[in-house]
């Protein structure tokens, strides 16, 4: 009965990982598309999905222990071929959710990096702007001066 509550208690666990995966899937797919939010939430999918591998490797490595506990005590291969079965099913779609998290992580680098890069080319053109207008404030006082004295030996 205790194996079967820990059984159940690792499965519930499984569950509510899984659920916390599809939760973070649902997040990536609504972030904000600022250069600040993005870094920010890859930050936090970088920390949330090495929880949550470190969280799937705990809950994994217990489950597993307690599976091939309860089917020594039990002897019911075929009932563990079956759990077996499912767990390999479950593992690959957790495989694939966090290869979609990864991916997901990935292209919003790809898109705080062009957004960096847009930033880098619009500096470089501001500097330039400013440079023009210095330019051009310098040749307006040139200007004017060159007037006062044609001014003043006008008058």
């Amino acid at each position: 009965a205790d194996l079967r509550l820990r059984l159940r208690a690792c499965a519930e666990q499984k569950t509510y990982l899984q659920s916390v995966i599809e939760t973070q899937k649902r997040k990536t797919h609504t972030l904000s598309c600022t250069v600040t939010q993005q870094q920010n939430m890859m930050q936090k999918l970088h920390a949330n999905l090495q929880e949550m591998q470190s969280k799937y490797c705990t809950a994994n490595e217990t489950l597993t222990s307690l599976r091939i506990e309860y089917d020594m005590l039990r002897g019911n291969q075929s009932n563990f071929n079956s759990e077996n079965l499912n767990y390999r099913i479950q593992n690959a779609e957790l495989k694939k959710l966090i290869s979609v998290l990864k991916s997901e992580s990935t292209k919003h680098k790809n898109a705080w990096k062009r957004e960096t890069e847009k930033s880098e080319v619009v500096e470089k053109e501001l500097g330039t702007l400013r440079e023009q207008l210095v330019q051009m404030e310098k040749t307006d006082v040139e200007q004017n001066e060159e007037l006062r004295r044609e001014n003043a030996v006008l008058k």
